[in-house]
């Protein structure tokens, strides 16, 4: 049941994303895909920004590694760079498959080090008997610890509940 339910974890953010990117909202800029698929997993998807007159314009690509059972442990986005006209380094997601949950690590690149900066962010989902729970963390600098940001349990056929925490100070 966790696989299902992490599997699903997985599908609703991808799918959450597509919708919200190609609703029928005309103030939004409207993204078309390309995905590179190997031996039956995506390898690399490309979005294109689509334009008023419905030409594609590069925007995004993501490129995803996999462990041996077959999971995403990690997705890099590049944006695209009109200067010079090439994809750059953007951000990283690390995925990390625990025992009762996932945990997802997001860092973002650093231009003038040439490597991903360290993890800032965080997410949790843990799975239990009753349902699933949703932690987000950020790093705080200043008390050298991770701050909840927020919590949403989910149970059975129940509403999310979100409880906000305090800020980093």
């Amino acid at each position: 049941m966790k696989t299902l339910v992490m599997t699903m974890i997985m599908a609703m953010t991808a799918a959450t994303n597509v919708f919200s990117n190609n609703s029928d909202n005309s103030d939004r800029p409207k993204f078309a895909y390309n995905c590179q698929v190997e031996d039956e997993q995506v390898t690399a998807q490309q979005v294109y920004r689509v334009t008023d007159s419905r030409l594609l314009s590069r925007h995004l690509e993501y490129r995803f590694a996999y462990d041996d059972q077959g999971r995403v442990i990690r997705k890099e986005a590049l944006k695209w760079a009109e200067a010079s006209q090439a994809y750059e380094r953007y951000y990283c997601m690390e995925v990390s498959y625990l025992a009762d949950g996932v945990e997802l690590r997001l860092a973002r690149w650093d231009n003038d080090a040439q490597e991903y900066s360290q993890s800032k962010e965080r997410t949790l989902y843990r799975v239990d008997a009753t349902g699933v729970d949703y932690m987000a963390y950020r790093w705080c600098e200043q008390s050298d610890e991770w701050l909840l940001l927020a919590m949403q349990e989910m149970e059975d056929g129940e509403e999310l509940l979100a409880e906000m925490s305090g800020e980093c100070e």
